[in-house]
């Protein structure tokens, strides 16, 4: 029978292995995407990314949603990989949304996001 200082030890092992395999995960993934100026700059990826970003994401970070409850968003300050993670993996109080969205909508949205006509 294992003490329970053993039990704690394995319990605080196992939840430090699955945070890091979970981490491993998330990085990889927005990693394996490649955004290109051309991709970026293209004005079809744009649009679609509008057009997704009007019907999903504007209800909680659009102008009419502040002061709302999603921040405020700052592209300029953002990588395209970064903003990607956003989107597939969620963060705080924004749900993940690699589900609802293809990876070609997902990789629109952020083109829009970084796009010089993006409005929220």
């Amino acid at each position: 029978m294992m003490s329970r200082r053993s039990c704690f030890l394995l319990m605080m092992a196992l939840c430090l292995i699955s945070f890091a395999s979970a981490l491993y995960a998330r990085t990889t993934r927005a990693a394996e995407v490649q955004f290109t100026a051309e991709y970026l700059n293209d004005p079809a990826h744009i649009e679609l990314g509008k057009k997704l970003w009007a019907k999903r994401c504007a209800y909680c970070h659009g102008k009419a949603a502040y002061p709302g409850s999603a921040p405020k968003l700052q592209p300029e300050r953002y990588e395209p990989e970064f903003v990607y993670d956003r989107i597939i993996n969620g963060f705080r109080g924004m749900p993940a949304l690699k589900t609802e969205f293809s990876q070609e909508e997902r990789r629109a949205i952020v083109a829009y996001v970084k796009s010089p006509g993006f409005k929220e």
